[in-house]
């Protein structure tokens, strides 16, 4: 079987390890396992496609697979669980029901801010929606950790709502909410009026570093018994821009052609194979991106913008970028705004705005060619975006 999982957001067969990132996640449940009372929250923000999802399901995992005297009760969320109480309420007793060692008898008035959110089972409830979670298991108090994918979709009244309600309840029980969503997840915090939102740990989930960039495409090879060349890998990661969807699509291929000849080891013919095999999802991958910019009427904006970061090849400080956005509006806020939220450039743990996907900057300088504009094919567009830093 394939162990590559090229945008399924499950656990591959190996995911790439960043310790800044996990040290804090696990510190969260591990001071839940422990029954330290007190709110935990963490927000993982990045381009699409670096590994967000796969984190909260690698966290979900170390949840499930640690002791401790404490059971967790994990409630994994998306932006529609929060648009209904009955949703809302649904998700919370199947994540008590399946959680082994906690009682499903309930006196729970979760309301969290959200208007209708009631659910009464047992003798009394509290009425007030900030008190709700203070009451959801007050037999034991059993900890409590929240995670929410896709945050950016999340209305952002009922987000801040939601938090509030976790700072609340925190004062009395151990409670937890990570959330994770694309660059634009911050101004959604920050529009939702969550009183303690800027106190908790935001994690950048940018590009993975080279070595673990190489070990997500060898680990699974060497695991199966199969030789991996240092140079196969190392042009396979550079192919990839060392970005996780792009390491994993790649990666799934080049397992494909390896199995398809028989061989022992992974090779140059493999990674080419690779390569050939996925242009047509990667294009449409690049086309997505170039889309959601043509229907902003933004590709003038996204053009300027690769090719700033193309012919400079390194970050832009806030002024820098400001310059050039300066270009496309007198207010160049809005034009940053909009390149954070779609993740064509986001700011790193540096502050440093970086591009998301660097091989995305070539194919929208192609894709963009006044000598292209008569021509919807735009070969030359799909060679520019062929993949690799260089590209």
């Amino acid at each position: 079987m394939n162990p590559f999982q090229p945008g399924a957001g499950l656990l591959p067969g190996y995911m790439g390890h960043r310790p800044a990132i996990e040290r804090p996640l696990v510190d969260i449940v591990d001071r839940l396992r422990s029954g330290q009372k007190g709110p935990r929250l963490a927000y993982l923000y990045g381009p699409r496609g670096n590994g967000k999802t796969v984190l909260l399901q690698w966290l979900a995992d170390q949840v499930e697979k640690k002791g401790g005297a404490h059971p967790i009760v994990q409630v994994r969320l998306l932006p529609e669980h929060l648009t209904s109480s009955e949703m809302l309420v649904q998700r919370i007793r199947s994540a008590v029901r399946r959680t082994p060692g906690v009682f499903d008898n309930l006196t729970v008035n979760l309301e969290a801010g959200i208007p209708g959110v009631s659910l009464k089972v047992g003798s009394e409830a509290r009425d007030d929606p900030m008190l709700g979670l203070s009451d959801w298991l007050e037999q034991d108090r059993y900890p409590v950790l929240f995670s929410l994918d896709e945050a950016h979709e999340a209305d952002p009244v009922v987000l801040g709502r939601l938090l509030n309600a976790v700072q609340l309840a925190g004062q009395d029980r151990p409670v937890g909410a990570i959330l994770a969503g694309t660059p634009g997840l911050l101004d959604t915090l920050a529009g939702s009026r969550a009183s303690f939102w800027s106190r908790g740990e935001k994690l950048a989930v940018g590009l993975l570093p080279d070595g673990e960039a190489r070990a997500v495409l060898a680990r699974p090879f060497l695991d199966a018994g199969l030789e991996a060349s240092a140079d196969s890998i190392c042009e396979l990661a550079r192919a990839a821009d060392d970005y996780p969807y792009f390491l994993q699509l790649y990666g799934a291929a080049a397992w494909d052609a390896v199995k398809a000849t028989g061989a022992s080891e992974i090779g140059l013919e493999h990674v080419t194979a690779a390569i050939d095999a996925t242009s047509v999802p990667r294009r449409k991958y690049y086309r997505e991106r170039y889309e959601e910019f043509r229907k902003a009427n933004a590709l003038p904006l996204a053009r300027d913008v690769a090719l700033a970061f193309t012919e400079a090849d390194r970050p832009m400080t806030d002024v820098r970028l400001d310059k050039l956005l300066a270009r496309h509006a007198e207010d160049p806020a809005e034009m940053r705004a909009l390149l954070n939220a779609k993740g064509f450039v986001w700011q790193d743990d540096d502050d440093h705005w970086t591009p998301g996907i660097p091989s995305l900057m070539g194919y929208m300088i192609g894709r963009t060619e006044p000598e292209h504009e008569s021509n919807r094919d735009w070969p030359d567009a799909d060679r520019d975006g062929a993949g690799g830093r260089g590209a």
